[in-house]
């Protein structure tokens, strides 16, 4: 593992720095009845958070596809963290970010001159190149033996 694998870019870990799991704005979340009533809008840090909870997971399971147990557990550290959100926010808020990251890329490539300002573009690149290397590694069978 290369040193950027293990720890997240400057940019996210100055984000990430920045929000304080006891604040008000991550803690108190209005509730009614069991339903926790929850912005629509993602702020930067729980992107950051987000995309650092989803690095470690990918990572600790060795998957490049995320499956809705995976997505579960996500959700459960954004909670940990002091930001409500469901499993299916997550997943949306990650396809959507893979999404704007690939019409970037598709950007960036017509004109490279263009500056990359967007906060989650370096991260998003350090995860995708990990999924892919996580794709194409062998795979272990049920019976112990490597498949190609």
């Amino acid at each position: 593992m290369s040193d950027s694998e293990d720890t997240l870019s400057l940019s996210s870990q100055r984000h990430l720095s920045q929000v304080n799991p006891s604040s008000p704005s991550a803690r108190d979340t209005p509730v009614v009845g069991r339903r926790v009533v929850r912005d629509v809008n993602w702020r930067d840090a729980e992107t950051f958070r987000l995309l650092q909870i989803k690095r470690d997971i990918a990572e600790e399971s060795c998957r490049s596809r995320f499956n809705t147990n995976l997505w579960a557990q996500v959700s459960q550290r954004m909670h940990d963290s002091g930001f409500q959100r469901t499993a299916y926010q997550c997943i949306t808020r990650w396809r959507r970010l893979v999404q704007r990251y690939h019409e970037l890329k598709r950007e960036y490539r017509n004109s490279p001159q263009q500056v990359r300002t967007w906060p989650y573009y370096q991260e998003m690149e350090e995860q995708m190149e990990a999924a892919e290397r996580r794709a194409n590694l062998p795979r272990r069978s049920a019976t112990g033996r490597r498949r190609g």
